[in-house]
């Protein structure tokens, strides 16, 4: 599969997760080893209002147990950018590495 096909599928499946959060992409890049290839993303999840952060908040706890279903991919690392999760402004940073299976 290739990148955009990984990117386009992983923002699928976090929609999904959090359909009321608005979703961006904030990097992407392809990624590297000797033994694998596929996408090292950075993605921002908003809430669109104040009474909505405890929703976000609710998904940063579920998102590190979170079984990803992508058909040839592989989500090997998913991570929250900050140690407390969503940032002042109601913006949840996830840095997200997809591995092509």
């Amino acid at each position: 599969m290739n990148r955009t096909n990984a990117t386009a599928a992983v923002m699928r499946a976090l929609r999904l997760l959090c359909p009321d959060a608005t979703l961006s992409i904030m990097t992407e890049r392809p990624w590297y080893s000797l033994t694998f290839s596929g996408v090292q993303l950075c993605v921002s999840l908003t809430a669109s209002d104040a009474a909505e952060t405890p929703d976000l908040q609710a998904f940063a706890q579920r998102l590190s147990a979170y079984e990803f279903h992508l058909q040839g991919q592989i989500v090997a690392d998913i991570a929250l950018r900050q140690d407390d999760g969503i940032n002042p402004d109601g913006i949840l940073l996830i840095d997200i590495l997809v591995l092509d299976e």
